[in-house]
């Protein structure tokens, strides 16, 4: 009998003993609020930000050969564009544009970063590792970048280029056709656009982004369509449904939308709210969406589709891939963890593809 006493008396410390040297040490140590470093939140402008810093700070400290030294890696060395006429057909060096704009001879391969001051035109270049532009920056066609581009003005994209992983502007980026990204970030990013497209026309919205709180919530519908509208021929209403989802055309939502299958707005809808869909979201020719617009599939594009307003910053996620027909509008971000398409000349956009 002494044995078991003694057994269960063990087990009883053995369970309270943590418990009370945990209060001890809490009541020892007042609490604090716990400070996250900004350098270790997810910013898709880290890279490019880190550099710009870096280097500025590195340049200072250049020596007699331009050669600047690091501690994580070997000496580089940096090329002065305003003393510079010829450049090797492929550049190993770091190329640093301070006072006039930086326009390079065609065919070079710069394997290394290029930090311009002012304005940078890249025309008939092949590749670029990554490059800083202080103003504008014009890509030329064909260009393949490697790694990040970022430009406090205005970026030009040409047709048939490959971006790399962060395409980043702090005022609009312009993209043409036959292109392919992994992320970009602008207040304004318009996509699939040739030379004679109207942009103006293809952002411009008379929609209000007027506030819609407390909407009844709509579950586990197949269509959205005339019957669900009020007298003023809007539907208030957010929906969540387990099925595939569709709006007709030219219908006005004032809500979110959320399927746990697949998404199709139909032409010229609008939804005020928010996207989510477990699998692919269609936007259908001239829809407008002005929310966030997120997915663990794919987003296919039809032409002159709008996501966000001007001036409010909003999101286009997906797993899977995204793809761009002409003239599409996206203000704020764009990320796939798969490859952003714009207008690619060997695909088209079927019907039969969305109702597998």
């Amino acid at each position: 009998m002494i044995y078991v006493i003694l057994t269960i008396l063990l087990f009883a410390i053995m369970a309270v003993f943590p418990i009370a040297f945990s209060l001890l040490a809490l009541c020892r140590h007042s609490s604090e609020e716990l400070i996250i470093p900004s350098l270790l939140v997810d910013n898709p402008k880290y890279f490019t930000d880190l550099y710009r810093s870096a280097f500025k700070y590195k340049w200072a400290s250049k020596d007699e050969d331009n050669m600047v030294n690091y501690t994580f890696k070997k000496s580089e060395k940096i090329i002065e564009a305003d003393k510079t006429i010829e450049y090797p057909i492929i550049c190993n060096a770091i190329v640093y544009a301070e006072n006039y704009d930086f326009v390079p001879p065609m065919s070079i391969t710069f394997q290394k970063e290029i930090y311009a001051n002012k304005n940078a035109y890249l025309l008939g270049i092949k590749s670029v590792n990554g490059i800083y532009c202080k103003q504008s920056l014009h890509l030329g066609s064909g260009i393949d970048i490697v790694r990040w581009v970022d430009a406090g003005g205005e970026i030009t994209i040409e047709d048939n280029c490959s971006m790399g992983l962060i395409t980043s502007s702090s005022t609009r980026i312009f993209m043409g056709k036959n292109c392919m990204f992994t992320k970009m970030l602008s207040p304004q990013i318009f996509l699939g656009f040739s030379e004679g497209d109207d942009f103006k026309a293809s952002a411009k919205t008379e929609i209000n982004n007027e506030k819609f709180y407390n909407n009844d919530i709509v579950r586990d519908i197949k269509y959205i369509d005339d019957d669900m509208k009020d007298e003023n021929g809007e539907i208030h209403k957010s929906v969540i449904s387990q099925y595939d989802l569709s709006v007709i055309d030219d219908i006005k939502i004032k809500g979110d939308l959320r399927s746990h299958k697949s998404i199709r707005i139909s032409d010229r809808a609008v939804v005020c709210g928010n996207i989510f869909a477990e699998e692919d979201i269609y936007l259908g020719e001239g829809c407008r969406v002005l929310g966030n617009v997120f997915t663990q599939g794919s987003i296919f594009f039809e032409p002159n589709v709008a996501v966000g307003q001007n001036g409010k910053i909003k999101s286009v996620i997906a797993r899977d891939k995204i793809v761009f027909d002409k003239c599409c509008v996206v203000y704020g971000y764009i990320e796939s963890e798969d490859i952003c398409e714009v207008c690619l000349s060997d695909y088209t956009y079927k019907e039969d593809e969305d109702e597998e």
